[in-house]
């Protein structure tokens, strides 16, 4: 069990990383609203695409990644509960708005009504519901500080290697959701991975490749920047890549 002196220095490693990784939503709706009417942002990006096909399985995935979205956020809720840190309520607020850019899809393709508004750690996909329970009905939350680091990395792990399947689909819509939750998994990754390493602690992922998991952690933080259906980032107003938006008419 480590000392709260222990806790107190990883909380400020913590902060650093976590500042960056959990406040690019909040930063892009700020940057967007700033930018003015020659600029557009994901939303408008988003709402500019033109509704096509969405195939059985997209319409599977949409209702997966709604709820993969809620697992995140409900666990990182609990253990937010138990530490001083702000790295799992800052991740969860991310989450909530994964969960929020999913089901604009499901409101295009009129089917929002098929997404259950459950309540927290209550999920309708069985694996989803047990992977819950394993870490928090049947687990043991609050009590090593690694091990619930470990389970925000393996979270981010299962969910990145899944967005990779989705961004196979050929909806733009879904597509262009699938890469800008893939950015934001990659930084919370990051940011548990690099909790973990301030506890002397590795991670093995088990959902990535070797492969894919290195280059996560090789890539630097993806700040100020989002993501078209091609998997494109988006240069920012005035022609400097990474920011929120592309200047319209000029």
């Amino acid at each position: 069990m480590k000392t709260w002196s222990s806790l107190l220095i990883l909380g400020v490693a913590v902060v650093a990383v976590v500042a960056v990784a959990s406040s690019n939503d909040a930063q892009q709706r700020r940057a967007t609203a700033q930018l003015g009417p020659y600029c557009v942002g994901f939303h408008s990006l988003f709402d500019e695409i033109e509704p096509e096909p969405l195939s059985n399985d997209d319409y599977l995935s949409v209702l997966y990644l709604y709820e993969e979205e809620k697992l995140a956020r409900d666990v990182y809720d609990v253990l937010a509960t138990h530490w001083q840190l702000p790295i799992f309520a800052n991740i969860s607020r991310a989450e909530q708005n994964h969960m929020d850019m999913v089901f604009k899809v499901s409101q295009v393709y009129d089917f929002e009504d098929d997404i259950p508004q459950l309540e927290e750690g209550f999920f309708d996909n069985g694996d989803l519901q047990n992977l819950y329970n394993q870490y928090i009905v049947d687990g043991t939350p609050g009590v090593e500080l690694e091990d619930d680091l470990w389970i925000g990395a393996s979270i981010e792990d299962m969910s990145l290697a899944d967005l990779l399947v989705v961004m196979e689909t050929e909806n733009d819509h879904l597509r262009m959701v699938a890469h800008n939750l893939a950015k934001g998994s990659r930084n919370h990754l990051r940011a548990f991975v690099r909790a973990l390493a301030a506890q002397g602690e590795d991670f093995d992922p088990f959902y990535l490749t070797d492969e894919e998991y290195l280059a996560v952690l090789e890539a630097d933080m993806e700040q100020r920047v989002f993501y078209n259906a091609g998997g494109e980032p988006m240069p920012a107003c005035g022609g400097a890549l990474g920011g929120f938006g592309i200047r319209r008419g000029l």
